[in-house]
């Protein structure tokens, strides 16, 4: 295998760590699909590499998703649909605004990080607990927005026995790429000790669960792509969805064309 760029190390590194909360997950099957993504997406751009990594072991083997901890394809309980081909899209926004929530559920059963929680409801619009999650964890609102030009948000909630999660995606289109430039300033996260993660699409910041305010229940992890799009996704207990697996979700090639 060729090697890796610093920009795949970093993608990969989401993975391993989304994955290490799954129970006794086969690392030698997960590094596996991670290699075989970066190999297939190495002139894609950093975006897809989260994509085809997650869905890599389906492609010339007879691995499944399932090998990493995630429910086995064609197993009963309920599953999100995908994106219907005749929906209405916006500009710019790779999912019909009615579809936000299903899409979303589709996205986090690629990624690890969700494990045997079981997807109980889906709706589109931003949920009244998000606001609060991402004010406690330092989402810089203020100031972004008045950068946002068109938005698109959707929410899912997982259960395991009497223990329940939630997760909101928000999608919004920036102000072209000033509006980019000012909503990525590192200087607008720091206060709220953001991780920071590079990648080829833009800058991604990570707050809540091992990252920023040690205090805060939930998490965010938020993608500001160079050409003016915001990709932010959150989650009521970072404890139980880790903020690196929303990272993987806010990376996830589907949300913008």
């Amino acid at each position: 295998m060729t090697e890796r760029s610093r920009d795949e190390d970093a993608i990969a590194g989401l993975f391993e760590r989304a994955g290490a909360t799954v129970p006794d997950p086969p690392v030698a099957l997960i590094e596996a699909s991670i290699g075989q993504g970066v190999v297939r997406a190495r002139r894609r751009g950093a975006r897809q590499i989260v994509a085809v990594a997650a869905s890599a072991a389906l492609v010339g083997s007879v691995i499944t998703l399932s090998t990493v901890g995630l429910r086995a394809l064609g197993e009963g309980g309920p599953a999100p649909a995908a994106p219907a081909a005749t929906g209405q899209v916006a500009a710019g926004f790779g999912v019909p605004a009615d579809q936000m929530g299903a899409t979303l559920g589709d996205v986090l059963a690629r990624s690890p990080g969700v494990g045997d929680r079981e997807l109980v409801a889906a709706g589109n619009g931003s949920p009244s607990w998000s606001g609060g999650v991402r004010a406690q964890a330092g989402f810089p609102v203020p100031t972004i927005a008045p950068l946002v030009e068109g938005a698109q948000a959707g929410w899912v909630r997982y259960g395991r026995g009497a223990e329940a999660v939630d997760v909101e995606v928000l999608v919004q289109r920036l102000r072209g790429r000033a509006g980019a430039a000012a909503a990525a300033d590192p200087a607008l996260w720091s206060e709220a000790g953001a991780g920071l993660l590079e990648t080829e699409a833009g800058r991604v910041y990570l707050q809540g669960g091992t990252y920023g305010r040690a205090a805060v229940p939930g998490g965010v992890a938020t993608l500001v792509t160079d050409d003016g799009w915001l990709v932010s996704v959150a989650a009521s207990d970072a404890s139980a969805i880790p903020v690196d697996a929303l990272a993987l979700a806010a990376l996830d090639s589907v949300w913008l064309r």
